[in-house]
């Protein structure tokens, strides 16, 4: 996070909204990643007239903190009051929380009102995983006769996609350490460099911070899903002619407006986890520009389908009915959106509807049983796994090397019913928790299977390849090892679709299927 959201900023507050004069003393503190906090006192007329609104009335505050920082708070909602008598006139302390705000350092310029008033050209987003997806190449070095040099090269932006007039690019630039004390004329001395690596959003005209914000998103949880872990500690830059600072007798510059804005794929600790990537921004740039542009333009509906991708890191240990039920309901999901045409045509649909109803039952039957089975043409949980299972059966093999997914079908048909089995066990109004040792054991296997199948369903819809893969493989092959390994091996014998939905149907306990209709 930058600087001025981290720490305790002592400033002077205004509530906007408030007829009052409320130039106010108060604490800006960040005691929670990804939110700020601020404390003030104000008196109780004040605070009653204007902020205790049982709508709830959520403020903006402008304001500047004792190092010259501007701030513009964002809905801000009141956590905690409390009243004390005073002379004249009752006192009042507040505790306001945001999740939205800008800071910047100038003279009146960076604060406004309205969040929709604000406009940007161009947005960095830094955070230390970004360096796990863009590996750099190592230095040079040149030996001489007595000197050895070392030669550190930048690498050009990558260009990762272009919507509009705003292009994306992931961007490397040498970010020089230098000595803590100075050496020599009292300047401090370099002494090495880090690669700084961000994301950058730019436009030739400023564009609604909330559009910006929303497309940032979309990038974050395509890079998230890519590298298996939150992009973490974000720190959002924002720059636009609106906002400027000028120096000397120089044109004015765009002046640097950090952000605190909430995105989803984004956590705001620091972590140390280990990241195994899926898709390397080094050697799958071309890959990777085709998939996020497939991602922009299905995002509103392929969020929720990878939404269990998203919130992996967060469910650690043995899964829960809950997590496993959330990859089925993910598949199901992202099934409808890969085959949107129902399984049979309406021609071929109603003969197989007259086929099946029982002309000697009463009207009112039939009626029923026309209404019931003619909105029925869609694919069954089974049907939907086995067509996800066929279109991913290049990728998976078992630990023997084999063909998981075999001519045969067996391992299919294997996943499939114990897929169907489990949740039609835990998929019910009543919680039912997985105690036994049996249970949780099916849980986790299954769990582990569903969630490579959709990493591999979904990418395959985004426009990834079997070949790939073997790209992804050359430079990461622990994380698809992971992918590629996770069904277990068993053999079985041979099975059909068929045997399939007669076993779904046998252990669902369910007394009619669409061919067996009531009396």
């Amino acid at each position: 996070m930058s600087e001025a959201f981290t720490g305790n900023h002592l400033g002077i507050w205004r509530i906007l909204g408030s007829e009052e004069s409320n130039e106010l003393p108060g604490l800006l503190s960040s005691d929670e990643p990804g939110s700020i906090t601020l404390e003030l006192s104000l008196s109780y007329k004040q605070f009653s007239g204007t902020l205790l609104d049982p709508d709830g009335y959520r403020p903006t505050v402008l304001g500047t903190d004792d190092r010259g920082t501007e701030y513009s708070i964002f809905d801000c909602q009141i956590v905690f009051w409390s009243a004390a008598p005073g002379n004249p006139t009752p006192s009042c302390a507040i505790k306001l929380k945001s999740t939205r705000a800008i800071a910047g350092h100038t003279s009146g310029e960076c604060q406004t009102e309205s969040i929709d008033k604000l406009e940007f050209s161009t947005i960095l987003l830094r955070s230390p995983r970004l360096v796990d997806w863009w590996h750099m190449p190592g230095p040079d070095t040149q030996r001489a006769e007595d000197t050895i040099t070392e030669i550190r090269h930048t690498p050009a932006p990558v260009d990762l996609g272009l919507w509009g007039d705003i292009s994306l690019k992931l961007v490397c630039q040498p970010n020089v350490r230098h000595s803590p004390y100075p050496q020599s004329r009292g300047r401090p001395q370099p002494t090495g460099q880090d690669p700084d690596i961000y994301l950058s959003m730019t436009s030739a005209s400023d564009h609604p911070l909330q559009d910006c914000m929303r497309l940032l998103e979309m990038v974050c949880t395509f890079a998230s899903i890519a590298l298996q872990s939150s992009i973490d500690a974000p720190m959002i830059t924002a720059y636009s002619n609106s906002y400027t600072v000028k120096y000397g007798s120089s044109a004015p510059v765009p002046l640097a407006v950090e952000v605190l804005w909430p995105l989803r794929g984004c956590t705001m600790h620091a972590t140390d986890d280990r990241v195994e990537r899926l898709l390397s921004v080094e050697a799958q740039a071309d890959l990777i520009i085709r998939m996020l542009g497939k991602w922009h333009d299905n995002y509103e509906r392929l969020e929720p389908n990878a939404k269990p991708l998203l919130d992996s890191s967060q469910h650690l240990g043995v899964p829960q009915p809950e997590r496993f039920l959330a990859y089925v309901s993910a598949l199901e999901g992202l099934h409808r959106i890969a085959y949107p045409e129902p399984r049979w045509s309406a021609e071929e649909w109603k003969k197989k509807i007259d086929s099946v109803i029982n002309t000697s039952a009463s009207k009112k039957t039939q009626r029923w049983a026309l209404g019931y089975l003619k909105n029925s043409n869609e694919p069954n949980l089974p049907m939907r796994l086995i067509s996800l299972c066929d279109d991913s059966a290049a990728l998976f093999v078992c630990h023997n090397s084999s063909a998981f997914f075999a001519p045969d079908k067996a391992n299919r048909t294997d996943f499939v019913n114990e897929t169907v089995y489990l949740r039609n066990k835990f998929a019910h109004s009543l919680p039912q928790p997985a105690n036994l040792e049996e249970d949780v054991h099916r849980l986790d296997v299954n769990t582990r299977e569903c969630e490579a199948l959709l990493i591999v369903s979904l990418f395959k819809y985004l426009g990834w390849t079997d070949a790939d893969v073997a790209v992804g493989e050359q430079s990461d092959a622990s994380a698809w090892s992971f992918i590629r390994y996770a069904f277990k091996p068993v053999e079985h014998g041979d099975s059909d679709l068929a045997e399939i939905v007669r076993t779904t149907a046998t252990r669902s306990a369910k007394g009619t299927t669409t061919e067996t209709l009531p009396p």
